[in-house]
C-alpha cells in the first residue's frame, strides 16, 4: 500500500529566549567595559536614540574626517554614559548634545559603554552608586583616557617572528 510508506515528521520547537534576557558578555560594573575619550569640539559623532524600551543614546556613525573618526577608539553602537562627570543615562539626544556643547573648553570628555543598550539599561545594568563613583573618577582624571589608535599609513603590518632560524631580526 502507498500510504504505509508515509513517514512521521516530528517537529521539536526549541524554547524561544529573548536575547535581552541573556547575561551580558561584558560586566556593566567593570571599568574595562567603558571607553573614555577626550575629543575636540565638534567631535564628528552622530548620536541617535536607542529604540524603546531601553531609551538612552548611542553612537550611530561618525563624520568622515571628524575628530572621533580620526581618534578611532569609539564604535557605532557604543552607549553614551557620561559627559565629563555627568551621567546621561536615560537622557534624550538633545539633552546629551546640550551637555557636550556646554562642556568647558575646546574639548569634551565622553564616556561610553562598550555593550548592548539592553544590558546597560536592563537588570544587569550598573547601580546608580557605582556609575556615579565611576563618572566622578572620570571627571577627576583618575580614569585613564583611551589614547588614539595608531594608524600605520603606507606600511606593511609588522611581523614579530624571525625571518629564518639564524636571524633574530623581524620583518617590517
Amino acid at each position: 500500500r502507498a500510504d504505509s510508506k508515509a513517514k512521521a515528521v516530528v517537529v521539536v520547537a526549541a524554547p524561544v529566549t529573548d536575547p535581552d534576557d541573556e547575561p551580558p558578555a561584558v560586566s556593566t560594573e567593570d571599568e574595562n567595559s567603558y571607553v573614555v575619550v577626550e575629543l575636540p569640539k565638534p567631535m564628528g559623532i552622530v548620536f541617535e536614540a536607542n529604540p524603546p524600551p531601553t531609551g538612552g543614546v548611542c553612537i550611530a556613525s561618525f563624520d568622515e574626517g571628524g575628530a572621533a573618526a580620526a581618534h578611532g577608539r569609539l564604535r557605532a553602537g557604543d552607549q553614551l554614559v557620561g559627559v565629563g562627570g555627568t551621567s546621561v543615562i536615560g537622557r534624550d539626544v538633545d539633552a546629551c548634545i546640550d551637555l557636550i556643547i556646554a562642556s568647558v573648553g575646546e574639548v569634551a570628555k565622553i564616556t561610553v559603554f562598550r555593550g548592548r543598550a539592553a544590558h546597560l539599561y536592563g537588570k544587569a545594568g550598573p547601580s546608580a552608586d557605582w556609575l556615579a563613583g565611576f563618572l566622578w573618577r572620570v571627571s577627576d582624571g583618575q580614569v585613564r583616557l583611551s589614547p588614539p589608535l595608531e594608524r600605520r599609513v603606507g606600511k606593511q603590518p609588522r611581523v614579530s617572528m624571525p625571518l629564518s632560524e639564524g636571524d633574530s631580526s623581524s620583518a617590517e
